[in-house]
């Protein structure tokens, strides 16, 4: 077997694709001796890894994969993986017969089955890896990303994430616990932790086990030695439950900057996406401790002025006020 193919990936969206390149990477210089290159006219395996969420998503895959093939060497594979190649499939290889393989974003485990399968395509949103322990990446020697879950439960009328990346699954906590444990080993001191609602973690687990939920994980991930700053994204302030929030506060290992000012904006689309999602059961019953949790966290201090902080807590008290006036509507 050769030991000097050449990949190339070129990634296009989230953080949780930036996670999944990583996976792909690892994958194949594990089981089938790819090695990462930067030229695309080098490379053996060309890989672009989609977004579905950026604007004009298809346009812009077919784009750059018609220039992958212009520039690739004789004998050089294409493959499209990720969101886009969720949702087009097939469809893909028929436009751009030139294309080896697709692998939607919930068959990243995938890759090295596919590679060398000429015309092999694997989207299948229910497929469930969420057990499956991928080979180790390591990108940034102080960083490492971990996804906790996989999916997303939510329906909201201008996401299409739920159906390029299926429904919601929670990686077991031993499995990220472990993870993060070895980046820290590595001489990572940060981790960001990944998923499309990180504090709805713990709802599912392949396994059926009893529920444990995000502030579980951030405990336990909070007391592997040597671990410094545990961030996440993204919360959903549907799930900003009291426990999250005392854990939040207590403990410095936190990112402080939680992004409630971009949550406010997510939760007004919420308010009007509501009726089409099917929520039955929405509560924000801590806005009474709203006030008191910005000063816990310093967000004042870190990330906005007096003024601003101010008008962020109308502007938060004036969404739960709307909510409810929406939801007492739509019980009548």
């Amino acid at each position: 077997m050769s030991s000097n193919k050449k990949l190339f990936i070129q990634t296009i969206g989230c953080q949780m694709n930036d996670t999944d390149s990583q996976h792909i990477a690892s994958e194949l210089e594990k089981h089938k001796n790819y090695t990462q290159t930067d030229k695309i006219e080098d490379a053996d395996l060309i890989i672009i890894n989609t977004c579905s969420v950026r604007e004009k998503p298809v346009s812009k895959l077919f784009s750059e994969i018609g220039q992958f093939n212009k520039k690739k060497k004789v004998g050089a594979k294409i493959g499209v993986c990720g969101c886009t190649a969720s949702h087009l499939g097939y469809d893909i290889i028929k436009r751009a017969p030139y294309v080896d393989f697709v692998v939607g974003a919930r068959n990243i485990s995938k890759i090295k089955d596919v590679v060398d399968i000429k015309g092999s395509v694997e989207v299948s949103i229910d497929n469930d890896e969420s057990t499956y322990e991928f080979a180790t990446a390591k990108t940034n020697q102080y960083r490492a990303s971990v996804n906790i879950s996989v999916g997303c439960d939510k329906k909201c009328t201008y996401c299409i994430v739920p159906s390029t990346r299926g429904e919601e699954i929670s990686i077991p906590p031993e499995m990220i616990v472990e993870q993060v444990k070895k980046s820290v080993e590595q001489g990572a001191v940060e981790v960001m932790l990944l998923g499309q609602n990180v504090n709805s973690y713990g709802k599912n687990f392949s396994d059926g086990r009893k529920k444990y939920t995000f502030t579980n994980l951030l405990q336990d991930v909070s007391k592997i030695e040597g671990l410094e700053r545990i961030r996440f994204t993204s919360p959903h302030p549907l799930h900003m439950d009291d426990n999250f929030i005392e854990e939040f506060a207590g403990l410095d290992a936190f990112d402080s900057l939680l992004g409630l000012r971009e949550q406010i904006n997510y939760a007004c689309w919420f308010v009007t996406d509501c009726i089409l999602s099917g929520y039955s059961d929405c509560s924000y019953e801590f806005d009474n401790d709203l006030e008191d949790f910005l000063h816990a966290i310093e967000f004042a201090k870190n990330e906005l002025s007096p003024d601003e902080s101010k008008k962020l807590l109308c502007e938060i008290k004036h969404f739960l006020l709307a909510y409810r006036l929406f939801d007492r509507a739509r019980a009548n």
